[in-house]
C-alpha cells in the first residue's frame, strides 16, 4: 500500500511537470480548436500511459484508443518513460501490458525504460563493469523481448529535469551497458529508442531551466552519442523529440550531418502546436509553413523520420495538481500540431512520416481491410 501511494505521488508530480511544460510551450501561440479526425492514418511511435494502478492503466488504455479514434491514429507504441529508480521508481512495462493486450491491433510496446534505464543510470561507467552486472542486464533485456516488446525504450542518455520530482539523468552515449543494449537490439533486429538532450559544446544552463536537479552548466555529449551510433551499424537507433529542442543545439544542420554519417539513425518528431517559449529549432514557422532548411532535410531523408508525439495519456479525471481541463487539452493540442506539420509536407512525404516509415522500422502489420484504424 505504501509503495502504491508513493508511485501515485511520483506520477502526480510528473503529471504536474509535464502539463506545466505543455502550458509553457503555448506562450504566444493561439489555442486552436481541435479537428475532428484529420491527421490519420498515423502510427505514433512514442506515447506514455499515465496511471498508478492496474485499473487506471485499463482506463488510460481505453482513453488512448478514444484519442486514436478521434484523430485518425492507426496505432500507438507505448513505453515507460526513462526512470532512474530513485526519484521515479524503476517499474517497467508490466503494469501497462495487461491493459494494452485488450487492444492488440491498436498498441505495441517498448520495454526497458524502467529497470534497464535505471541500471544504466546507477552503474558507474568510469571503471570496468563486472560480468555479474552485465549478465543481469542482458537477462533483463532478453526478458523484455520475450514478453512481446518490439524494441527497447525509452532510454536516457541526457534527460533534463523540469522540476523536483522529475529526474536529471546523464550518462555517456558509450556507457558500457548502453553499448551492450545496442548489441542486444541488433542481435534481435529491434529498435533502440533514446532520449538525448544534445549538447554540442560546453554551455551554461539556460535561465528558464529552474529545476534544482539540473546542473548550472552542461558538458558536450555529442561525441559519446556518436560513439553509440557507430558502435554497431546494425542497431537501429531512434532519437526521439526532434523538433522539440530545449538547449538550442539540435539544428537541422546537425540532423543532416548525423543522418548522412550514420545510416542506422532515425528521428522521432515531437511536433507540438507551436514554438512558444521553447522548443528551439522548431520545423514550422508561426504561420504553419515549413522552414526551408527543415523542408530540404525532410526531402533528402524521406525514410528516416516518424511521428513520436510524446503524449502522456491518463484515465479521464486522473487527479493532477494542475487543472484536469489543461491536462485533457494536451492530446488535442499535440494532434493539431501534427496535423499542421503533415499538411505542410508534400502528400507522399507526409504518408511516409505519418505511418509508412514506422511500419517498416518496427515491422508492424498493415491494417486489415480498407486501411482504417483497427
Amino acid at each position: 500500500m505504501q509503495l502504491r501511494t508513493m508511485t501515485r505521488l511520483y506520477l502526480l508530480i510528473f503529471m504536474f511537470i509535464f502539463t506545466s511544460i505543455s502550458a509553457l510551450t503555448q506562450q504566444g501561440t493561439p489555442d486552436p480548436a481541435p479537428p475532428a479526425a484529420t491527421i490519420g492514418p498515423v502510427v505514433d511511435v512514442h506515447v506514455h500511459l499515465l496511471a498508478a494502478t492496474p485499473r487506471e492503466y485499463q482506463e488510460a488504455a481505453k482513453e488512448a484508443v478514444a484519442v486514436m479514434d478521434r484523430f485518425g491514429i492507426q496505432k500507438m507504441i507505448v513505453m515507460p518513460p526513462p526512470k532512474d529508480g530513485v526519484i521515479i521508481p524503476d517499474t517497467d512495462y508490466e503494469a501497462l501490458l495487461p491493459a494494452i493486450q485488450n487492444y492488440p491491433a491498436r498498441f505495441a510496446f517498448l520495454g526497458g525504460g524502467g529497470r534497464l534505464n535505471a541500471m544504466i543510470q546507477q552503474t558507474p561507467w568510469q571503471t570496468p563493469i563486472g560480468e555479474d552486472v552485465r549478465r543481469k542486464f542482458e537477462q533483463e533485456a532478453e526478458e523484455v523481448l520475450r514478453q512481446g516488446a518490439i524494441g527497447f525504450g525509452e532510454i536516457a542518455i541526457h534527460h533534463l529535469s523540469n522540476g523536483p520530482g522529475h529526474p536529471y539523468e546523464s550518462v555517456p552515449g558509450d556507457h558500457p551497458l548502453l553499448l551492450l543494449l545496442a548489441d542486444i537490439a541488433a542481435r534481435h533486429d529491434v529498435p533502440l529508442d533514446v532520449h538525448c538532450d544534445v549538447v554540442t559544446a560546453d554551455m551554461l544552463a539556460p535561465a528558464f531551466l529552474t529545476s534544482p536537479l539540473d546542473p548550472t552548466s552542461f558538458r558536450a555529449n555529442i561525441d559519446g552519442f556518436e560513439r553509440l551510433l557507430a558502435h554497431n551499424p546494425k542497431t537501429r537507433v531512434i532519437w526521439e523529440h526532434c523538433g522539440s529542442d530545449t538547449l538550442g543545439c539540435w539544428t537541422a544542420g546537425l540532423s543532416r550531418r548525423l543522418l548522412e554519417k550514420y545510416p542506422n539513425l532515425y528521428l522521432g518528431l515531437r511536433i507540438g502546436p507551436g514554438p512558444g517559449h521553447y522548443p528551439r529549432n522548431y520545423p514550422l514557422m508561426r504561420d504553419g509553413q515549413m522552414k526551408p532548411e527543415w523542408r530540404k532535410l525532410f526531402q533528402d531523408y524521406p525514410a528516416r523520420f516518424m511521428i513520436g508525439s510524446d503524449m502522456f495519456i491518463g484515465p479521464p479525471g486522473f487527479h493532477s495538481p494542475l487543472s484536469i481541463a489543461q491536462a485533457a487539452k494536451q492530446p488535442a493540442l499535440t494532434n493539431v500540431g501534427v496535423s499542421t506539420f503533415l499538411g505542410a509536407l508534400p502528400a507522399e512525404l507526409a504518408r511516409k512520416f505519418a505511418s509508412e516509415n514506422a511500419m517498416t522500422l518496427y515491422k508492424l502489420a498493415a491494417p486489415a481491410g480498407d486501411g482504417a484504424p483497427r
